[in-house]
Formats: structure tokens, C-alpha cells, sequence
């Protein structure tokens, strides 16, 4: 229904801009000398022309995209059966076998996605409004007072030195690394709330950029058929380079998520850097060297594998069986 009224609205449009480019032409040719005329005015009206042209067929090209690509239900491009990609028939299925589908087929696939978008949406408007709170700059006015309260009786000449050796021989680590008892108490909390707010906003402003990447990576990897390519590919290197059999599913199973893996494990890896050295970095909090980060990378990626490849295989085992 969009399609067909923006249809309409285009053609409106086109109609509108022909009617006063013929006014405009018969108004103004009279009353300009042909040198005038000849040049700026004819571009213009070349220009509005083109736009004729172009509107309603644009309209059309939107509402044949919706016919032909866009019913449900939709597919991914890269289909089992055939073991290839079909960018020319799209993802629409209702031309290729029109009938009765079952809610789960019909929905299955536009559902996800909507649901994933749902999701998305919902995240974003959340931290959209944590990012406002990471935009104010003022100390809170209460913490304020309280605070100078605070540094008032620290003033005090009548305060005890022993009550002081106390407190700093209970808390001295914490002290140590945290404040400085000889500055005023509130002077250092306003610079660790500017501090905090400002990694708080590069951490929000990172992650909502990482956030839209991942989305939209995984509705392009749904509407590709991902998936289903990359089980096809570990049947493949299965069988060409590990001698498995095409039934040993638990075995191509294990090779399957472990691709999935280290594919994940590349992809996050900028975001991951990013984060580490540019970010924690920037506010104090990496210690890291680009060796051990790799390093860790390396031993947490092996120990998932050995962990986590015989407890995937036992459980696979326990599912076949039953």
C-alpha cells in the first residue's frame, strides 16, 4: 500500500513541476531578452525535465522491487539444495512456489529480522538516554554541598590526630590510590566525575557504533544464508582435508562451530583493539601490550576448543542417541 500511494505521490509531483515549468515558460520568455533567456532559464527547464522523467520511473522501480522481492516469505540467497547463491531470484519464494505456506515458513525469516531491528531499536533509545546523562558536565549541586561540608570540619582545629592516624592506618591502601588527603576532598571528586563522564561517553559512543555494526552484519548474514553456507563449507574441508564422512555429523559439527569461531574471533578483533588501546588507554585503564593481548586471544580461543569441543561432542552424542 506504501508503494502504490508513493506511486500516486511521485506522478502528482511529476505533473505539478511540468504545469509550472509551462507557466514559467510562456511567463517569462516574453519579458527576457533571448541572450538572458537562452542560457540559465533552458538549463533549468532541462533540469526540470530530467526530474519528469525520473520520478515516476523511480516509482515504478520502487513498486517492482515490491512485487518481485520483497513479498513473503523470504529465503536466504544461498540455498542448501542447490549449493549456491541465487542473487538473481532474490529472496521472495512466493513467486517460485505460490500457495498455502505454514505461519512458521511464512514468518520465520521477515520475523527474525523484524524481531532483531525490535531489539535493536529498543537498546539504541536506552542508550540514547544513558549518553544524556554522560553529557552533563556540572557537578551534582548536592554532592557539592555536602562535600564542602565535608572539607569544612577536615579544616577543624579541634579535630583529633589520633582519629586521623586511625583512619589512615585502616585505610591506607585505598587511600593511597584513591585520594589525596592533603587536596580538598571536593576539588578531587570533581575531576574524577569529569574523568568518569568522559569515559563513560567514549565507552556509550563505542558501543552503540559497534552495536549498529553487529546488527546490521547479522540481518545481512540471515538474509545471505551464512549459515547454511558455512555448514556446507565444513562438509567440505570434512571430507577433503580431515578424511570425515559426509554421516558423522557430530565430527563436522565440532569443525562447523569451530570455523564459526575464529571467524567471530576476526571480526571482533578491531573492535576489540579499538576498545583496549584507544579507549581504555586513553583513560588510564590498559596496562595491556599488544603481545599479551594477542596472546591471551590465542589461549582463550584454545582453551574454548579443548573445554568446550569434547562437552559439545558429549552432549551432541547424548541428543543423537536419544
Amino acid at each position: 500500500m506504501f508503494f502504490f500511494f508513493l506511486e500516486n505521490r511521485m506522478s502528482r509531483v511529476s505533473q505539478v513541476i511540468k504545469n509550472f515549468n509551462t507557466t514559467v515558460s510562456l511567463a517569462v520568455s516574453p519579458l527576457l531578452p533571448p541572450s538572458l533567456f537562452s542560457k540559465k532559464l533552458v538549463e533549468v527547464i532541462r533540469i526540470i525535465n530530467v526530474a519528469i522523467i525520473t520520478l515516476p520511473s523511480l516509482s515504478l522501480t520502487i513498486v517492482n522491487l515490491n512485487n518481485t522481492i520483497m513479498d513473503l516469505p523470504w529465503k536466504p540467497i544461498y540455498t542448501q539444495s542447490k549449493g549456491q547463491f541465487d542473487w538473481d531470484g532474490g529472496i521472495s519464494i512466493a513467486k517460485d512456489a505460490p500457495g498455502d505456506f505454514s505461519p512458521l515458513t511464512y514468518w520465520s525469516l521477515a520475523g527474525t529480522i523484524a524481531f532483531t531491528l525490535f531489539v535493536y531499536v529498543v537498546e539504541g533509545h536506552l542508550d540514547a538516554r544513558q549518553k544524556k546523562s554522560y553529557q552533563i558536565t556540572e557537578f551534582p549541586k548536592e554532592l557539592e554541598l555536602t562535600v564542602a561540608k565535608i572539607d569544612a570540619r577536615r579544616k577543624e582545629p579541634s579535630a583529633k590526630p589520633e582519629d586521623e592516624a586511625n583512619k589512615n592506618n585502616s585505610n591506607d591502601d585505598e587511600n593511597a590510590s584513591s585520594i589525596d588527603r592533603d587536596k580538598p576532598l571536593l576539588e578531587q571528586l570533581q575531576e574524577k566525575f569529569k574523568s568518569s563522564q568522559s569515559y563513560g561517553m567514549d565507552k556509550i559512543n563505542f558501543g552503540m557504533i559497534a552495536g549498529t555494526y553487529e546488527t546490521f552484519e547479522s540481518i545481512a548474514f540471515l538474509l545471505i544464508g551464512f549459515a547454511p553456507w558455512l555448514w556446507d563449507v565444513s562438509v567440505r574441508v570434512s571430507e577433503t582435508y580431515l578424511g570425515f564422512k559426509n554421516d558423522e555429523e557430530i565430527k563436522i559439527t565440532l569443525v562447523f562451530l569451530f570455523l564459526q569461531a575464529l571467524i567471530e574471533s576476526i571480526k571482533s578483533l578491531p573492535f576489540e583493539l579499538y576498545k583496549t588501546f584507544s579507549i581504555e588507554k586513553k583513560h588510564g585503564f590498559n596496562k595491556q601490550t599488544y603481545g599479551l593481548f594477542f596472546s591471551d586471544k590465542v589461549k582463550g580461543f584454545g582453551l574454548s576448543c579443548v573445554i568446550g569441543g569434547p562437552f559439545i561432542a558429549l552432549m551432541l552424542k547424548i541428543i543423537k542417541v536419544n
